[in-house]
């Protein structure tokens, strides 16, 4: 079974669309946006409240399908899969199963899994952020620690350490959801050696200036 690639949207409150034209054209329409409207038309009460209306250029990624128009039609979960439902292309069923199972995928993990690559991604990226929990909540208390010590500024070593970890993986703000298995592997046994070198050093009551210090030594050396 062939189908055309697609791009799923998920708002600020996790509402999952997808466009009128891109579901024509996996449904394998001649004219894929006059077929939907059609459906959408026999359907009006139906699917009323099941689209928005919105600028293409205010959608990322940018629809492939928005050519000179400056809106698209853009149906919400149970849009999608009534268009689908209602279509009479002999890939609607084979079609329908597949989108539905994108969703689902999309609403548990934020995004596809596609093979058992991914599968096995997904997995060390959960033990990545685990990792990167018991890390912070051990500089929480490195916080705590140089506080007691008489710190002013405390606080700025949430950043510090964060920016020396993200800096020697070469890791972006906001990028690690797009990092590779091996990095996540890697990134998982630092952020573990971290916290394991704060507490140690914690508790030989070693000032909280050398804990960092010592910490910035052991990531440089990682």
């Amino acid at each position: 079974m062939r189908y055309t690639r697609c791009d799923f949207y998920v708002d600020e409150e996790n509402n999952i669309y997808m466009s009128r034209t891109q579901i024509g054209y996996a449904l394998q329409y001649k004219n894929p946006q006059d077929a939907i409207k059609k459906i959408h038309l026999r359907h009006y009460e139906k699917l009323q409240q099941r689209y928005v209306e919105v600028v293409g250029d205010n959608l990322s990624p940018r629809p492939r399908d928005l050519g000179k128009k400056t809106s698209i039609f853009m149906y919400d979960e149970r849009g999608i899969l009534d268009v689908i439902r209602w279509s009479t292309t002999e890939i609607a069923d084979q079609y329908f199963d597949w989108v539905y199972d994108i969703i689902q995928s999309i609403k548990k993990n934020g995004y596809y899994i596609t093979s058992e690559k991914d599968k096995k991604w997904l997995g060390i990226r959960n033990e990545s952020k685990e990792a990167r929990r018991y890390e912070t909540d051990q500089i929480k208390l490195f916080v705590e620690y140089a506080k007691e010590q008489g710190s002013k500024n405390a606080d700025r070593y949430y950043v510090l350490f964060t920016k020396l970890i993200n800096s020697k993986m070469g890791i972006q703000s906001g990028k690690r959801d797009e990092l590779s298995q091996e990095t996540l592997m890697e990134l998982k046994s630092l952020e573990t050696l971290v916290k394991m070198r704060i507490r140690k050093l914690i508790e030989k009551e070693t000032p909280y200036k050398e804990i960092y210090q010592d910490v910035k030594m052991l990531v440089d050396e990682f």
